[in-house]
């Protein structure tokens, strides 16, 4: 016996145009995963065939007694041809059945996606995140074992995967419009800092997830801050950085990102734009300094990423990056306290991906 069970909604990964079309996705499970199954994790990937090798974005939803939740998120999947593949797991991470389907969508259209999963019974295993329970701790837990992703010793050109929208829900909103009166000052040469990707690092507050934030945070020196931070409109995340930094930071900070790009090509990438937000800050003058790691450099394409804060731009170039930041000096925030940072690629490069993985933020006067 088989029965099915429908999805609907807007689930969708990484943005790439603004009429992209609202989906539907019915699943057909056998009734021993209808019964056992806590979780469904959706793939997003270029062909069912190497669907584990071109993952684009994944997403997990809690399944619980038929019932799926689905993240509220909005976002759209681009026009084009991918597949869609889908696990059944229980709570011990078993993956109770699986399947894929291709998928075509088109611009301004709504589009149905049927896919039929096939028992199975097997330990769960990469790309998947191995972690079974859905809650904000977890990610911790899970990104501290490498989170199924790329890891320690990551393929050179594996694909970058998308985000884990387990966290979307619990997402720290970032009030932009604190009032001056509740600004707590940093103090002149104290620094604040935030670690993006899904690894954890001990004193680094993290912003793990595409549309995740954080704070307020203490400062370095363990002084309270008013400040905090909120990651915006990223693509997915990756952890196949370098971990041999020579700027004497964990390992973890350097080996994971958040990224913002397109699979297809730079011309795509170029109309993506990620962001941090950053409030909180008391009066003054603040230096940033950014920095992100990938290994290898894309077939050729290279990973050179702009990052802009009010009319001012820098370049980096991430791939094999251990030691080389940019920095932002004399950085005022506005009347509420909010500092903007945007991360996209370069221009003046071929790059398909950019990249954020560590920024500290320093009061200089």
């Amino acid at each position: 016996m088989r029965g099915m069970l429908a999805l609907v909604g807007l689930l969708v990964l990484i943005a790439a145009c603004a009429d992209a079309s609202n989906y539907s996705l019915a699943l057909d499970l056998p009734d021993e995963a209808r019964a056992d199954a806590t979780r469904i994790e959706v793939y997003i990937a270029e062909s069912c065939a190497e669907w584990d090798s071109t993952v684009q974005a994944r997403f997990l939803l809690a399944y619980m007694d038929g019932v799926v939740a689905l993240d509220a998120m909005d976002r759209s999947l681009p026009p084009g041809d991918l597949a869609i593949h889908v696990r059944a797991l229980d709570g011990r991470c078993r993956i109770l059945a699986e399947g894929c389907s291709p998928a075509s969508i088109r611009s301004g259209r709504s589009t149905e996606i049927e896919v039929t999963l096939d028992a199975t019974s097997r330990e769960c295993s990469a790309p998947s995140t191995c972690d079974c329970a859905l809650d904000a701790g977890s990610d911790a837990d899970a990104a501290a074992d490498g989170d199924g992703q790329d890891g320690d010793t990551p393929d050179a050109d594996a694909p970058d995967v998308g985000a884990d929208v387990r966290d979307a829900s619990e997402d720290v909103p970032v009030d932009a419009g604190l009032d001056a009166s509740v600004l707590v000052s940093l103090d002149i040469g104290d620094s604040v800092r935030v670690d993006l990707g899904p690894r954890v690092s001990p004193d680094w507050p993290p912003l793990p997830t595409v549309m995740s934030g954080v704070g307020p945070v203490a400062s370095v020196a363990g002084a309270e801050t008013s400040i905090q931070f909120a990651a915006r409109t990223f693509s997915g995340f990756q952890e196949g950085g370098r971990g041999d930094n020579t700027l004497g930071w964990p390992a973890n900070v350097s080996l994971d990102t958040l990224w913002v790009g397109s699979f297809t090509d730079h011309a795509t990438a170029l109309g993506l734009r990620a962001s941090v937000e950053v409030t909180g800050l008391a009066p003054g003058r603040y230096s940033f300094v950014l920095f992100a790691s990938r290994t290898e450099n894309d077939s050729g394409r290279g990973r050179l990423t702009r990052y802009r804060v009010g009319a001012e731009t820098f370049d980096l170039e991430v791939s094999d990056n251990v030691g080389e930041v940019v920095t932002f000096v004399d950085v005022a925030p506005d009347p509420s306290g909010r500092v903007e940072v945007t991360i996209t690629v370069s221009p003046d490069g071929t790059a398909r991906f950019g990249y954020l993985g560590a920024m500290t933020i320093t009061r200089t006067e």
